[in-house]
């Protein structure tokens, strides 16, 4: 499950076998999907209320998508990413994150489309409320990103 997988750029990451399911809110963009015949499908949807079965999936990634997100958003959607992760699957997340001392990153931040730029460990303790971080790195190239991936916590 790629969520926010727009024109299915992470299709790439999978073997031809994987089933690849990519959830975007943006028509367009899915449209873009169709267009380049990427092989999955194409589901226009709410991350914050998607529309698939509890435990459903092995993988969902998110690739530069949370920063879009407000708190309240941000909330549903990390609920929502691990009510359709099954027990033993991974959540993986790669975003970039507020860092006020890179001026280039600063400078990127005024013209990104994403309003909610946050700082690792607030990102960090977002997801950490339904999920268990099992890897964790940051590292800069022009924004300071991250990249975590998490397990389903036990108890959801």
């Amino acid at each position: 499950m790629d969520i926010g997988g727009g024109t299915g750029l992470n299709r790439v990451l999978f073997d031809d076998h994987i089933r690849y399911v990519c959830l975007d809110n943006d028509s367009v963009k899915l449209h873009g999907f169709l267009q380049k015949a990427v092989v999955g499908s194409p589901i226009l949807g709410d991350a914050g209320k998607m529309p698939f079965p509890t435990s459903g999936v092995d993988v969902v990634i998110c690739t530069a998508v949370i920063h879009h997100l407000p708190d309240e958003v941000l909330s549903a959607f990390v609920q929502e990413a691990f009510r359709i992760l099954n027990p033993n699957g991974q959540f993986v997340v790669f975003d970039p994150v507020w860092a006020p001392k890179r001026m280039a990153g600063r400078l990127l931040w005024k013209y990104d489309r994403g309003s909610f730029p946050r700082t690792p460990e607030t990102l960090r303790t977002a997801l950490s409320k339904n999920g268990q971080v099992v890897h964790w790195d940051e590292f800069a190239v022009f924004h300071r990103y991250v990249i975590g991936i998490m397990n389903k916590n036990e108890a959801l």
